[in-house]
């Protein structure tokens, strides 16, 4: 996502993870992520929340890591598969972010946690 807009991703993005009905191919987890299975081996997709705002990590400064249990790191970064990782200030969760090497490098902000104020970005086509 380039720097200053945002998009509305009305797909499916991050966990909980359920069985993709086809099992014979290798289908991403989510729009632009990575195909992932669990530990038996059943190839899954997202059934995350829809609707989230995705926008470059770098336009929300203001924002910290947060260390919820159950989110494995990635090789380089996070790989956007575990629980939102991504804090106002006071604590509250409000999204992801996923930056592994295999990834792209976007915010995905929760529909519920955040609100658009008029005038402060700009929507992607």
């Amino acid at each position: 996502m380039s720097r200053g807009h945002y998009a509305v991703d009305p797909e499916p993005h991050g966990p909980p993870f359920v069985p993709a009905e086809n099992q014979d191919g290798f289908p991403p987890a989510y729009p632009g992520g990575p195909c992932i299975s669990d530990f038996d081996g059943v190839v899954v997709v997202s059934a995350g929340p829809r609707n989230t705002f995705v926008l470059h990590p770098d336009d929300a400064p203001g924002l910290t890591w947060h260390t919820t249990p159950g989110g494995p790191p990635g090789c380089c970064g996070a790989p956007g598969d575990g629980p939102p990782n991504r804090a106002c200030r006071c604590g509250a969760v409000v999204g992801g972010v996923m930056s592994d090497c295999y990834t792209p490098y976007e915010l995905h902000l929760l529909p519920d946690a955040v609100r658009v104020v008029s005038g402060t970005a700009t929507k992607s086509p």
